[in-house]
């Protein structure tokens, strides 16, 4: 494994969303400039017992689409959603990963459930 080479810079060739506001970057763009806000009210369970009732939820969500129905069962919804933004990252990017390449690539996951694909 490389030491950090704090020096180098690298460049954002793809990103991928998840987010309440839309899975597409022009989508969540568009809906940040425009200030839709991606907050509802909460359907994933009963908010009735708390204070809170709303909140930013992914609908529309298909997992299949990410990871294998067997993987789907056993992985956490986070984890399913950063999977996700993830490919998606690395598509929007057009970069192939090879043996050649595969090393000076790699991804970084917000809170957001954003993923930049970054070469070096």
């Amino acid at each position: 494994m490389r030491k950090p080479d704090f020096t180098r810079r690298i460049a954002v060739t793809g990103l991928g969303l998840v987010s309440p506001i839309g899975d597409e970057v022009d989508t969540v763009w568009s809906n940040l400039v425009n200030g839709v806000s991606g907050l509802r009210r909460i359907t994933y369970w009963d908010p009735e017992p708390y204070d809170c009732k709303v909140a930013g939820e992914v609908t529309d969500f298909d997992p299949n689409a990410w990871m294998s129905f067997k993987e789907v069962r056993r992985t956490d919804r986070n984890v399913i959603f950063g999977v996700a933004a993830a490919k998606k990252a690395l598509t929007h990017s057009g970069l192939e990963v090879d043996d050649a390449n595969r090393d000076d690539i790699g991804a970084t996951i917000s809170g957001a459930r954003v993923a930049r694909c970054a070469s070096a």
